[in-house]
């Protein structure tokens, strides 16, 4: 079902050529931490990518009984200052007397050279069982100062629809040459109580998105050619600051 329904997205990123190694001239892939986990109160299964390798695709798959999380990921990065990275997220999610989550979620360390822009787009359908359970997405940028833009979204049983949809569209956000920032991505399930026999599920994507921003002289003569537009707008130490989130 996830892979019928987003590979438009996967295959939107797909780039023929040898691997190579995690930099490039105008980027650099400092670090990451990609992850797909299922928890139990501390017991976990949990599947992990930690090099950055361009280009880079992986399948993820935890799993503890019925509950179960599924990622595909893929990035690719270039010369030019671009970056794409899309994570397609497939959770269920069983009642629990205490906790459970199963969640899709990670930290790119990035650092451009060039002035650029960074969209994050999120995704998430979610069907929620009885007892108290929730769905949470995450967007967010920090870098060594603190939060640059963060968008999180709860939906959970006690205060929204138990089935639904969650989108994030954010504006452009700036990030500036030579700055470390940390980008950090979460699709989550959780259940605090509920038969083990109820389910939630939840299936979605997050997509981020970096663009070096034009220099004043291509852009004037882009905007005279009548080809340039504009993306979405809004925003708001890496390591400091943020983990792989829970």
């Amino acid at each position: 079902m996830l892979r019928s329904r987003y590979s438009f997205l996967l295959a939107s990123l797909i780039f023929l050529g040898p691997a190579v190694a995690a930099t490039a001239t105008e980027i650099s892939i400092d670090q990451w931490s990609l992850g797909t986990v299922v928890d139990v109160r501390g017991v976990r299964d949990s599947d992990h990518s930690f090099v950055p390798m361009n280009p880079f695709s992986a399948e993820q798959f935890a799993q503890i009984d019925a509950s179960t999380a599924h990622s595909l990921l893929s990035a690719h990065w270039d010369g030019a200052g671009n970056f794409d990275f899309l994570v397609t997220g497939d959770h269920v999610a069983a009642g629990h007397p205490q906790m459970l989550v199963t969640r899709s979620s990670g930290t790119i360390y990035i650092t451009p050279s060039l002035n650029s822009l960074l969209s994050i787009d999120i995704l998430y359908d979610y069907s929620l069982g009885s007892g108290m359970r929730e769905a949470r997405v995450k967007g967010a940028v920090a870098d060594s100062e603190g939060l640059v833009y963060n968008a999180e979204v709860i939906r959970d049983t006690l205060s929204s629809p138990s089935t639904g949809q969650i989108t994030v569209d954010s504006p452009p956000i700036p990030l500036n040459a030579g700055t470390q920032y940390a980008l950090v991505y979460l699709l989550r399930l959780m259940s605090f109580s509920g038969s083990p026999s109820s389910l939630s599920q939840g299936e979605g994507f997050i997509r981020l998105e970096l663009v070096p921003i034009p220099e004043p002289s291509t852009s004037a003569m882009i905007l005279s050619a009548g080809l340039f537009t504009i993306r979405r707008g809004r925003a708001t130490s890496p390591r400091a600051f943020f983990q792989t989130p829970d």
